[in-house]
């Protein structure tokens, strides 16, 4: 199985290989952005319940790009407090989130409908991490902790729209193999992990379903720099023993500044 995805994926980079390889040289477009972020997630490990909650993220990203292709590159970082319906007025139990990514794409273009709109094919490398703290107990007792580990490979398709002075953008991304790790231990000022806590997996979309939707909306504000509103969805399942489930919604407003030949 694990073979024939590999085999649909490389086909689908060697279509997307075909497009012209003209273009004008772009010198990059360095964006800082932050937001907030709502999350939900069910841990097995942790616990049967849902916890969801809320807090803030920041992301940075370069991107260089021709007429013909896009190379984006993305690093973030989002902390947050998870609740259950079991919360109480201790605010117990409860979960500490940290989640992390790094995010590696490139895509070609493969339809360009007029000077304006373009379609493009590529792939993407996601790399990300979630750490849990499951806390049942008060600060300074034993608090556990739990994580999802994955680094993903899939397709990307996407579209954009091109204006006088702004862009719209959306994709999506879907992995098809990843590499799945699930560590877990306790947690007091450092993590210690329990004895055969630590797993790696190799899954394919049999055992890990996830999906990527990111929608842009870029202003001009300046010949160098843009006003960049965005939103993007992620939706992540990991079938094992103890199932873990995880939705993302992220609303952010960042500032693109344009670089070398791109200004």
């Amino acid at each position: 199985m694990a073979r024939s995805l590999i085999a649909v994926l490389v086909g689908l980079l060697c279509i997307a290989a075909r497009a012209p390889a003209q273009g004008k040289p772009s010198g990059g477009r360095l964006t800082l952005a932050a937001g907030a972020v709502l999350v939900a997630e069910r841990d097995e490990h942790a616990s049967p319940l849902r916890y969801d909650g809320a807090g803030p993220f920041v992301r940075v990203s370069f991107e260089t790009r021709t007429e013909q292709r896009a190379l984006v590159v993305r690093l973030g970082g989002a902390i947050g407090t998870l609740r259950s319906a079991m919360t109480g007025a201790d605010d117990l139990p409860r979960q500490e989130l940290t989640r992390g990514w790094i995010d590696v794409e490139y895509a070609r273009r493969i339809v360009a409908r007029g000077h304006r709109t373009r379609w493009l094919l590529g792939a993407s490398l996601a790399e990300r991490g979630t750490v849990l703290r499951h806390l049942t107990v008060p600060a300074g007792a034993n608090i556990v902790g739990y994580a999802l580990y994955s680094t993903a490979i899939g397709p990307l398709v996407a579209i954009e729209a091109t204006g006088r002075r702004s862009r719209l953008g959306a994709q999506l991304a879907v992995p098809v193999l990843a590499l799945i790790g699930r560590p877990y231990g306790g947690l007091y000022n450092e993590l210690t992990l329990i004895p055969g806590g630590l797993r790696f997996h190799l899954a394919t979309v049999d055992a890990f379903q996830a999906g990527d939707v990111t929608t842009a909306y870029a202003m001009e504000l300046t010949r160098g720099a843009e006003l960049l509103l965005s939103y993007q969805l992620v939706v992540e399942r990991y079938r094992d023993d103890a199932p873990l489930s995880f939705a993302s919604q992220a609303a952010s407003l960042g500032l693109t500044i344009r670089l070398g030949a791109d200004r």
